[in-house]
């Protein structure tokens, strides 16, 4: 599979929860702190440890998958690059994302948005999917924690980018993350 073969129509789904790594990096940097250690060491394990996800992948290969990719830079710059790479725009709804309880938690205790987190997040190792919809409800029931964000769009322009949550458009001012900047 390849991150360049999503086509204007597919659904995009993300498999794994995201953010949780992002929270373990800043407790380790010392640039927030968790008193509750069971919660700070559930964080920690999600930085160094991430999910495995070979089952999912070997039950993939009975589907039509049209691209997918790991999320290691973070869902905002990994599906940019997916739907950069396959010549598509994208149209996200973020209120679909559900926090993990933990992550809800670490959130709150360190005055962040969750959704933020899951966004921004990197080295969660998530999945994500550009599959046609009626393969992606097959794969909605495989009992994986699947998160439908969306469908690739007709890329009509640069602005072929569309972020929501509860159909409000929302707009982000980050730069990606540069992994040999000086």
């Amino acid at each position: 599979l390849l991150r360049s073969r999503a086509q204007a129509g597919d659904e995009i789904l993300l498999l794994g929860p995201t953010g949780m790594s992002l929270c373990g990096l800043q407790i380790l940097s010392g640039e927030v702190e968790i008193s509750d250690e069971g919660l700070k060491n559930e964080m920690i394990q999600a930085h160094f440890k991430p999910p495995c996800w070979i089952d999912f992948v070997s039950v993939l290969q009975s589907f039509d998958i049209h691209s997918a990719m790991d999320v290691s830079d973070g869902l905002f710059f990994d599906l940019r690059k997916m739907a950069r790479s396959s010549g598509v725009g994208f149209e996200v709804e973020l209120s679909h994302l559900k926090p993990t309880e933990s992550l809800r938690q670490v959130a709150q205790q360190t005055d962040q948005n969750p959704i933020d987190l899951m966004v921004m997040g990197a080295e969660d190792y998530g999945l994500l999917l550009a599959l046609p919809k009626e393969t992606s409800d097959k794969v909605e029931n495989l009992h994986f924690p699947i998160t439908r964000l969306g469908k690739f769009t007709k890329k009509k322009s640069e602005a072929s980018e569309k972020w929501s949550f509860n159909a409000k458009d929302v707009k982000f001012n980050h730069r990606p993350f540069e992994h040999f900047e000086e």
